[in-house]
């Protein structure tokens, strides 16, 4: 029963019509007669009054917004069917009960407030969190409590507004707020990313075309030249492992790196590292210790990828470590694992700069450590985890050094070591009398101009083709071994050895600008012994002929990786 019927009985009861007495007066007749007609106005008036209860009782229920009558107190009168389903009661069960018992724990005292202020200012609007007494545990309900204070009975007429849509709406809004800034960062750092990489790919191609100007001048003296060649050389190099660097991160973002795990002696890769650095610390007069005192240092890892993590970490040491400074590599065994750590005297890092040093292309500014693309770090980040291990930066602040730690379980020592073999995909060896005969395939004359100089210059007899169509119309019996780039007009690197297999087993070389795995896998597929990515260096070329053409110990199917 809603609040207006049930305080319907306070409606003044219907009048009883009077009854005239015998030999009544003509005065108390009149009398009688206008008592009847007020008598009759008052039953009609009654009549309006309770069809407008009704009236306002059904549109009490039936109003969707839900509706509480309370006492000054916040103890429930009455409550419409809305709010009871909201609160999870039943009209009869609510009333009596304190409004404040349906909030939050949290809310009720705000509540008080809310009544407080509405009987001494009429009106009072506030938010709460409601939670169905019906469901004990169940989702709270953000309300909005709207409250009108009628004094001369005196209750408090409460609106309760159910805000879950307006706040998911709300939710969303943030969402889409925030999903917009994050695209406008995301577009700033590309922007920021594309100008960085322009500004590292140009870097290296300036020194070696201003180098290119000064050889095509002349006169100058022979150390000059070779510093100049040998400055071209490294900044070549640069470029080289900048690209290698993207690639790598995008391999190890999309999860195509393939590792070739074995059994590695972490100290064995760690003093490689540090002596094919040397010149360059001691360039630096940098004191550089090696402290390796784990006694279980075998890891089941790929010897490669595990190098490239400490080479990055000994170079960052040498590179950020000022002259005369100290670097310390070191090793000890934890919880069936081997700890690596590089420290070095260096520039350090803010420590808030500890938690963004491992994401690609961020780079810390303190201390000025900046140079390259910052990916160096995040590319260790992914093959140390690609080996179930973990890498941590530490660092005291800027001035005082970094140290990095890389954690990776540790694997029983091989029985033997094995005997080194022919690398993968080697073809049978051709015997010839005279010079080697290469059949050099290449649209691009430059480089085919460049390579069939270098191969002259070691002895080669080198034919080149610039499309596949005219390498296959030389005769196999001359060729001796094959290089051809795979993105050829007409017809791919791919289906020119296909061909010229069908022909003669000739031992094949890919040289390629693509070098991803998937790549060398087609050019196995294809029949290719050694899958070489441009650009690429003469003694890289040469190896690969040398090991191509050299009777083979063993037979394996796959392409080396180059």
């Amino acid at each position: 029963m809603s609040r207006a019927r049930a305080k319907g009985d306070r409606l003044p009861a219907r009048p009883r019509r009077p009854t005239l007495r015998a030999g009544a007066t003509p005065g108390s007749r009149a009398l009688h007669d206008q008592l009847h007609a007020q008598i009759e106005d008052l039953t009609t008036t009654q009549t309006l009054l309770e069809a407008s209860r009704d009236r306002y009782a059904a549109l009490f229920d039936a109003a969707p917004i839900a509706y509480v009558v309370c006492d000054p107190g916040g103890r429930i009168e009455d409550l419409n069917l809305p709010a009871a389903t909201l609160c999870g009661l039943r009209p009869a069960q609510a009333q009596g009960s304190l409004l404040r018992s349906l909030l939050a724990p949290g809310d009720r005292g705000r509540l008080d407030v809310h009544l407080r202020r509405c009987v001494e200012e009429t009106v009072a609007v506030s938010e709460a969190v409601l939670r169905s007494r019906s469901r004990p545990g169940g989702p709270a309900v953000p309300v909005e409590l709207r409250s009108h204070y009628i004094a001369r009975e005196p209750f408090i007429l409460t609106a309760i507004l159910d805000l879950t849509a307006s706040k998911q709406l709300e939710a969303e809004a943030r969402r889409h707020e925030e999903a917009e800034r994050g695209a406008r960062e995301a577009n700033k750092a590309k922007d920021d990313f594309i100008a960085m990489l322009s500004h590292e790919l140009r870097t290296p191609l300036t020194p070696v075309l201003v180098a290119v100007t000064a050889l095509q001048r002349g006169g100058l003296a022979p150390d000059k030249v070779a510093k100049l060649y040998e400055t071209m050389t490294r900044n070549i190099q640069a470029e080289v492992h900048l690209i290698d660097d993207l690639l790598d991160v995008t391999r190890i973002v999309r999860g195509k790196i393939q590792l070739q795990p074995v059994a590695c002696d972490v100290h064995e890769l760690v003093r490689e590292v540090v002596e094919s650095h040397d010149a360059e610390a001691r360039a630096k007069d940098l004191r550089v210790a090696l402290e390796l005192a784990a006694g279980e240092r075998y890891v089941h890892g790929d010897r490669d990828r595990l190098r490239q993590v400490f080479e990055n970490l000994v170079k960052n040491a040498i590179k950020f470590t000022p002259p005369t400074g100290r670097i310390v590599v070191s090793s000890w065994n934890k919880d069936g694992g081997v700890a690596i750590e590089v420290t070095d005297t260096g520039i350090g890092m803010e420590p808030e700069a500890l938690s963004r040093v491992f994401r690609p292309f961020e780079q810390t500014t303190d201390g000025g450590r900046r140079g390259g693309l910052g990916l160096g770090l995040a590319i260790c980040r992914g093959i140390v985890e690609m080996h179930g291990g973990a890498i941590a930066a530490h660092s005291r602040g800027p001035g005082k050094g970094a140290r990095f730690v890389v954690t990776i379980a540790t694997c029983d020592a091989p029985a033997f070591t094995p005997a080194a073999i022919v690398p993968e995909g080697v073809m049978p060896a051709f015997a010839h009398h005279g010079p080697l005969r290469v059949l050099l395939v290449d649209d691009n004359e430059d480089v085919a101009e460049a390579l069939r100089d270098l191969l002259e210059l070691e002895g080669f007899g080198v034919r080149v083709a610039g499309t596949a169509e005219e390498a296959l119309s030389v005769d196999p019996v001359q060729i001796d071994l094959v290089i051809s780039d795979l993105g050829l007009p007409g017809m791919s690197g791919h289906e020119l050895v296909r061909q010229l297999r069908r022909k003669r087993e000739v031992p094949a070389i890919a040289l390629s600008g693509y070098g991803t795995e998937q790549d060398r896998r087609a050019s196995s597929e294809a029949g290719f012994a050694v899958h070489l990515t441009k650009p690429v260096e003469a003694q890289a070329i040469l190896s690969a002929i040398e090991r191509v053409t050299r009777p083979p110990r063993t037979t394996h199917k796959n392409t080396e990786s180059v």
